[in-house]
Order: structure tokens, then C-alpha cells, then sequence
């Protein structure tokens, strides 16, 4: 079986989110929902995204829907990353902002998230990659 890298693996995958991606409108006056989900899935044997669920929410129900819609409509998940195998599981976190400043706000509150799993990740030993928008969840 064709392996790749995580990186080039985790673009790939986020992009195919992104363009499943639809903006929830806002209801009844109110402002465009922003805010951060965090999407856990594994890979089943015919690499289709399985076992779909809210890992994090972002606290709009809108918001968490749109996210587990776009990562279940990912057609296959192969070939897998070097070393991984169907049985482990992803984190997509997926950013919806309704603007540049509230995309820079999220981005610094990812980055942040995302170096203390790095430094949880080295301390475990660890052998895997965080991208920006994909993790791989530690074992256990």
C-alpha cells in the first residue's frame, strides 16, 4: 500500500474539508457564528471517514453540525501517513470566522493548543506530527 508523509497526508484532508465547508448563516438578526470545533474520526477499511464525532465543541450547534457534515463527506482518507494505521484517530480542527480579526484571534488560540500537544506529545516519545489543522490523538 501507498504511504505518504503526515504533512502533505493533513493538507490534503484539511483542504478536502474546506471545500466542504458551508458558513452557517446568521438567524433572525444576530451576527455570523464564529468559533472553533474539533472534529475525532478514524479511517475504516475502505478509508471513508468512521466513527464521526465532536471531539471539542464549539458551542454553536450550527457551527459543530456543518463541521461533522464536512469531515463525513470526505470520500476516502487514503493512503494513510507513513507508520499509521486505520485503527488510530485524527482531530481535524476546523476555524470558522466571520472575520480577519476573529481569524486571528482563533489562530492564536490553535497555535497555542496545539504547542501544548506538541510538548505533550515529546514528552510521551511520541512519534507523530501536529499540522495546523490535523493531529493525530495519543494512544490510551
Amino acid at each position: 500500500m501507498t504511504t505518504i508523509a503526515f504533512a502533505p497526508w493533513a493538507q490534503r484532508i484539511s483542504g478536502t474539508i474546506g471545500d466542504q465547508l458551508v458558513y452557517p448563516r446568521p438567524m433572525f438578526g444576530r451576527e455570523s457564528p464564529s468559533g472553533i470545533v474539533q472534529v475525532k474520526f478514524g479511517c475504516s477499511e475502505s478509508g471513508a471517514p468512521s466513527d464521526v464525532s465532536i471531539y471539542r465543541s464549539s458551542k454553536d450547534r450550527r457551527l459543530d453540525s456543518e463541521a461533522l457534515r464536512a469531515v463525513r463527506k470526505i470520500a476516502s482518507l487514503h493512503p494513510l501517513p507513513r507508520g499509521f494505521s486505520s485503527d488510530e484517530h485524527y482531530v481535524a480542527v476546523i476555524i470558522f470566522a466571520d472575520g480577519e480579526a476573529s481569524m486571528k484571534r482563533q489562530m492564536k488560540t490553535v497555535r497555542r493548543d496545539a504547542d501544548q500537544r506538541n510538548a505533550w506529545l515529546t514528552r510521551q516519545g511520541s512519534p507523530t506530527a501536529i499540522a495546523m489543522s490535523m493531529f493525530l490523538l495519543p494512544a490510551g
